[in-house]
Order: structure tokens, then sequence, then C-alpha cells
């Protein structure tokens, strides 16, 4: 079978051959298209945030905190504590501001028992503080209602407060602890202490004796020292007791201002010691 096959020269002015131009344009164009709206997405978002914070700066403006109340009955607390805190970022506008982690940040401060946060508009922050209440005064250191020990940041007026000293070379580190106390911490046994000392205190008073302080060894025996200087030995246990007894028959004992130590830890009765009275030697 013969092939047929054409031939042309070189001259001839029509060419068989076809040549395809890439569309460029097309291509490019196709390429832009979703960058572009990228881009104006972008640009979008980027007015959409520019004119929220414009707007936020506006509004927020007219809630900023200016004025923080606080409480003027604080014995402990210093109120620059409590302002510094507020100086924060997130406290700088009412309507930024949570309540609840404010309360909690501070109630972490020293004295702070309890926190509530008012938000009063448009600029004011309130806050009402409840302190621990002192109830004795323990090596140093302060024992509130609660039973814990702190600090303390004022001593004013604390002077009318119970005294109770700890014997005790470890209670300026970790808090007195006895084997001997019933619980296995020791803040019950310290309100339960200050409880007694109380009813002590109170009964002494109705016959004219002041109390002064109370020592307290490590086994929990109690010694009161009164404003006459005598010391009166009560013990470990049936502390009430013991003293009641002492002073129902506390008339039994004569010239009582030259007593010096009296020792109630006995089961019927108790001793008593006088001071050694020193006589002039005339020459």
């Amino acid at each position: 079978m013969s092939k047929k096959m054409a031939v042309r020269n070189k001259n001839d002015k029509i060419s068989d051959m076809t040549f395809s131009v890439p569309n460029i344009f097309g291509t490019l164009k196709s390429s832009i298209r979703p960058i572009f709206k990228v881009t104006l997405l972008l640009g979008f978002v980027v007015v959409c945030v520019l004119v929220f914070q414009a707007t936020k700066e506006v509004v927020f403006e007219q809630w900023k905190v200016t004025e923080i109340s606080i409480n003027n009955d604080l014995q402990q607390v210093d109120p620059s504590s409590i302002a510094k805190i507020l100086k924060k970022d997130e406290y700088t506008y009412l309507l930024q501001i949570d309540v609840t982690k404010l309360q909690n940040e501070i109630k972490k401060l020293s004295w702070v028992k309890q926190a509530e946060i008012r938000k009063k508009w448009p600029n004011t922050i309130e806050v009402l503080i409840e302190e621990y209440l002192p109830i004795a005064r323990i090596n140093k250191k302060l024992l509130v209602d609660s039973g814990i020990l702190i600090g303390a940041n004022n001593q004013k007026d604390m002077n009318e407060l119970p005294l109770l000293n700890f014997v005790n070379q470890d209670f300026k580190n970790s808090g007195f602890k006895s084997k001997y106390f019933k619980t296995e911490g020791s803040n019950r046994e310290y309100l339960e202490i200050v409880k007694r000392y109380k009813t002590i205190e109170k009964n002494f008073e109705s016959i004219g004796i002041i109390v002064e302080s109370l020592d307290i060894s490590e086994s929990l025996a109690w010694t009161i020292n009164t404003s006459n200087k005598i010391k009166i030995k009560i013990g470990r246990k049936q502390h009430v007791k013991r003293i009641n007894r002492l002073i129902s028959t506390l008339h039994f004992i004569e010239k009582f201002e030259m007593v010096k130590t009296i020792d109630l830890r006995y089961n019927n009765g108790f001793a008593v010691d006088r001071k050694e009275v020193l006589k002039e030697l005339s020459g």
C-alpha cells in the first residue's frame, strides 16, 4: 500500500504547522482572584477591629474606675494593698472587672476574712472588707476568731487582749503543737484555751483580782499571772473548776498580798507559798 506525502518547499506561504500561544492573562487572572478575595477579607477584618477598638475606647472610657471606696473601720488591713491590686489593667474599667476573681485576690491579703465587691456606676468600685477578729495575743502574734495565728500589722488597742505565753522553742517557726492536743490541728485547741481563759478572768475580776497573762507549758499545764505578781499553778486539767474552788476558799488565806505562788494541782486543796520578808536590821 502506498503512502502519500505532501511535500512543500520553503517558499510556500501556507504551512500545515499550527502554534498555540498560552493564555497568560487568563492564568494570572484565575490566580489573582482568590488572593484578592483573601486580601479583601483581611482588610475588612482589620477595619472591623479598628472600628471596634475605637468604639470600645469611647464606650469603656465612660466607665473607667476613677474612685475606690473601702470601708473605714479596718484595723489590720492596709487600704493601700487593696488599691495596689485595683491598679492592674484588668481592673481599669467596670465593664471588664471579674468580681469573683477580684474578691478572691483581695481575700489572699493578710487579715481579710471576707471581701465583697460592688460596682457603682459609672466610675466607682466599692470594697467591703470583713477582718478576722483578734481574741488573744500569743507569743507576739494574734489569735483570731477562726483559730489561726496572724502577725499583727497594727498593735494599737491590742494590749487589752488576753496574753498567752506558750513555753515552747519551736513555736516561733511552726506554731505551737503538742501531743496533748485532743484534735489533729491546733486551731480548735487555741479557741478552747481562750474560752476557758476568759471564764477564769471573769471569775477573778468578780473578787478584784486582775489576770495579766497565762503561761502554757508544752504539756499544756497552765500558770496564771496576776497583776499583783502572784503565780497560780492550775495544771493540765479542770482549769475552771480548780479556780472556782480557790475563789470560794480565798477568804481563808491571810495576808493575800504576801502570797507568791498558789498551787492548785491537788485533788482536795491547794498549797500557798509566801514572799520572803526582809527584816530591817537595826544597828
